[in-house]
């Protein structure tokens, strides 16, 4: 699993440069500090706006007129866990080493994680630095990155839900007006099993009604009350 930066570059402490420099496209050992940095930051979980590797940004002057152009470069005294901090140990105001500060007080004494540092060949370490030394921190702003179709809110649809229809006691008494007489359904609707039939005129008593609809319970079904413009039953108390 991808771990964050901060959790990323402590696990990266003692580790030797060959994956680094390898990483960054060079066949054999470079000054791999910048590579250190390049390689941390495309291997994080944390997806962050940086050079492209056609802007050579494993040259520190280059990283620092990058963060000067872009905004990037922040005080000193704000540097916080995880920022980019460059050194100028020539003295000329340009950097030549590159790591992250890790904490401790940029102002004073503080701690960092740097690549190539240590002697020899070099190794990932977490150095004790000053503020003398410090020559610029940048702060680099996390991509926006669009969700994926997993990550995106599901739009719902708000509909009406229609109301259902509850059938209500009534006590009352019908007649059936149709020369053909009615069905009686087993349901309250006109697709429902018929479970019998009331001929013409006869009248008969409902205990309950449902939309159009009324239950006969001597007939153990139900009768449709008819439409608007034609009307099924009478009632006659």
């Amino acid at each position: 699993m991808a771990k964050t930066l901060n959790k990323l570059l402590k696990a990266q402490v003692g580790k030797g440069g060959k994956k680094y420099w390898r990483y960054a496209g060079f066949a054999s050992r470079v000054e791999w500090c910048g590579a250190f940095v390049w390689w941390c930051l495309h291997h994080c979980s944390e997806k962050y706006e940086y050079m492209k590797a056609s802007q050579n940004p494993f040259y520190v002057p280059n990283v620092e007129a990058w963060a000067k152009k872009h905004g990037r470069n922040i005080k000193k005294s704000k540097a916080k866990r995880g920022d980019i901090i460059t050194f100028d140990w020539n003295g000329n105001g340009s950097g030549d080493h590159i790591g992250f500060f890790w904490s401790g007080d940029p102002t004073g004494t503080f701690t960092t994680i740097e690549g190539n540092t240590g002697g020899g060949a070099g190794h990932v370490m977490m150095r004790t630095r000053y503020a003398s030394q410090l020559n610029m921190v940048i702060r680099l702003k996390k991509e926006k990155i669009a969700p994926t179709s997993e990550e995106k809110p599901k739009t719902t649809t708000t509909t009406k839900k229609a109301k259902k229809s509850v059938s209500t006691p009534i006590s009352a008494t019908y007649k059936v007006l149709p020369s053909v007489g009615m069905n009686v359904r087993k349901e309250p609707k006109v697709k429902s099993e018929r479970v019998g039939g009331i001929p013409y005129g006869v009248k008969f008593h409902a205990s309950r009604k449902k939309g159009n609809w009324v239950y006969a319970p001597d007939y153990k079904g139900w009768v449709c009350l008819g439409s608007e413009k034609e009307k099924y039953l009478k009632k006659v108390n």
